[in-house]
């Protein structure tokens, strides 16, 4: 079984969070937005392709945060290097970074759905 260190270890903690708080935004937004195109397409047939658009806006924050969480395992040396090499400040900063990304994606998913479905 392979090794690795501290600072990996949270910095694959900081990927998690990353991608977790922004595909949950992500999540919540589509809901959000999907419910309203609904309403809007059942009024009005012509409001489809709208309804579909504004519903996959919110998914960006989702892509966000996967590009984060991805780039974090990189530079990390989980993802084809070593990743017993990071130190426990590095890990640190990275758990700072994901946890920035992932709530700004929650954040910002949740208002994107929000604000279409108004």
């Amino acid at each position: 079984m392979a090794e690795i260190g501290l600072g990996a270890a949270l910095a694959a903690i900081g990927a998690g969070v990353a991608i977790g708080f922004a595909g949950l935004g992500s999540g919540l937004g589509q809901g959000m937005a999907a419910a309203g195109s609904v309403g809007a397409v059942a009024e009005d047939n012509d409001m489809f392709a709208r309804g579909i658009i504004f519903s996959a806006l919110p998914e960006t924050q989702a892509i966000y945060g996967f590009l984060v969480a991805i780039l974090l395992l990189v530079f990390s040396g989980l993802l084809g290097g070593n990743a017993t090499k990071l130190t426990l400040e590095a890990g640190i900063i990275a758990i700072g970074v994901g946890a920035s990304i992932g709530f700004a994606g929650l954040g910002s998913g949740m208002g994107q759905g929000i604000g279409r479905r108004q």
